[in-house]
């Protein structure tokens, strides 16, 4: 009887256990490429370790998995995200503004990052304080009015977005992203922790510029890959060079090994 109740006990604890072990990651997060497509939300500064993280307004989704509205998604450094800080201190003192943003979600460890590529700022506005201080404003729900508007669709007319075109300082000098196409070299982890990619001059007079990558799945595949090998790998690499504060970063979209077959250039 006892060692029944003591094996009973036993199952009971196991699968408490791997119940718990089994929720542990209620996280699954979106696949890489997904595309944002117009999203509104609000962008969270970290002034002390210099990140930026947008927060949506509503769900991202991508078919299989889902970013909750209200969740923070770290900004990648780039070209559009320099553009988005230009912008901030225009919206500083608007507590209802926030911004439009089209952008590419990135995945690299289980987690979700975000390159912005294009963005529009809003502002909340009350239509019907504003049409309260027009002389043509339509008066709706008044005593003895046969048409009544419900609430609801009420709140819909005299709320809502106003859209702001981008509005550059003068000397600003806007930037773009480039592309990246088939060059060979190596990807490398540095003291700090980041991952670079140094092109392979092959003997020839070329500078030998290294270039630190965002994170992404094609890194993480390629991290994976050298990791099983006892030697350098050499890459071929494609991807989008972008810049942020004058340094320069690549989004990788596809790296390739390359093999020498023991044949040097000459």
């Amino acid at each position: 009887m006892k060692k029944s109740i003591l094996k009973s006990t036993f199952i009971i604890i196991f699968l408490l256990a791997s119940l718990v072990q089994g929720n542990s990651r209620d996280y699954t997060p979106l696949k890489d490429g997904a595309f944002v497509n117009g999203i509104d939300g609000r962008v969270l500064v970290s002034d002390s370790n210099n990140v930026y993280k947008f927060i949506p307004n509503s769900d991202i989704k991508d078919g299989l998995a889902v970013i909750k509205a209200g969740s923070a998604i770290e900004m990648l450094y780039s070209t559009g995200l320099a553009k988005i800080i230009e912008n901030l201190p225009r919206q500083a003192g608007e507590p209802n503004s926030g911004i439009r943003l089209w952008a590419r979600i990135t995945t690299y460890r289980d987690k979700n990052y975000i390159f912005p590529i294009y963005f529009l700022p809003f502002k909340q506005v009350d239509k019907k304080k504003q049409a309260q201080g027009s002389q043509t404003a339509l008066a709706v729900n008044e005593p003895n009015d046969p048409l009544s508007i419900p609430p609801e669709v009420l709140e819909k007319l005299t709320t809502g977005k106003v859209i702001e075109p981008i509005q550059i300082r003068s000397g600003i000098e806007l930037k773009e992203d480039r592309i990246l196409a088939d060059r060979t070299g190596y990807i490398s982890k540095q003291k700090d922790g980041r991952y670079t990619f140094s092109f392979d001059a092959l003997g020839r007079n070329i500078d030998k510029t290294f270039i630190t990558l965002l994170p992404c799945k094609a890194l993480e595949i390629a991290i994976a890959e050298q990791k099983d090998e006892p030697e350098t790998i050499r890459f071929k690499a494609a991807g989008i060079v972008t810049e942020y504060q004058g340094n320069f970063y690549l989004l990788l979209q596809r790296t390739s090994r390359v093999y020498s077959n023991g044949n040097l250039p000459k």
